[in-house]
């Protein structure tokens, strides 16, 4: 299972990133993002499972990205905070 996470606060993508044990879910692996345009990059290079995203990333915001991912890539399921793939 692949990890995204995202939200325009630096210091909060890493603090997710160092406080979850993500081997003990298990998860494949974890990528980060700072914005929208930079989670949509992540989307289109990676198969994502799991979308931890913030709500409010000016210029834009958590749920166009969810409107995004699930118009391009079927199966994504969200229940903010926590979006899933088939989960």
């Amino acid at each position: 299972m692949n990890v995204l996470i995202v939200d325009d606060q630096p210091e909060v993508v890493e603090s997710m990133v160092t406080g979850v044990n993500w081997k003990e879910i298990p998860v494949e692996q974890v990528f980060t993002a700072y914005s929208v345009k930079e989670a949509q990059s992540v989307f289109e290079r990676e198969r994502i499972d799991v979308l931890l995203c913030d709500i409010e990333m000016p210029p834009t915001n958590g749920f166009a990205l969810l409107r995004w991912a699930q118009e391009r890539f079927s199966g994504v399921v969200c229940n903010f905070p926590f979006c899933a793939r088939g989960i």
